[in-house]
């Protein structure tokens, strides 16, 4: 009879793996936060899109926000609407 818990190696490489997949894609929603608070060109191509300049800023803070939320130790129901909020923002563009 095999025993119901998991291995710890696999169990290690499975978080190992996890963090290393939500850091890079903290980094990334961190540049383009970034690059949507900063960056004169991104400005003018939210512009040129029809959007108003405080929808770049509350979108920058709301990526910025849900970054924080992914790597802090925060209740899970926290961390669902950080992934929520994420996974909306593709699928609307």
């Amino acid at each position: 009879m095999e025993s119901t818990l998991q291995k710890p190696a696999l169990v290690t490489a499975k978080t190992i793996l996890y963090w290393i997949v939500t850091a890079l894609f903290c980094l990334q929603m961190s540049f383009t936060a970034y690059a949507q608070l900063r960056l004169p060109q991104v400005a003018l191509a939210f512009t040129h899109l029809g959007f108003p300049a405080y929808f770049r800023v509350e979108l920058s803070w709301a990526k910025l926000l849900g970054v924080v939320l992914m790597l802090a130790p925060v209740p899970a129901r926290l961390k669902e609407w950080a992934y929520a909020g994420f996974a909306i923002t593709p699928a609307s563009a």
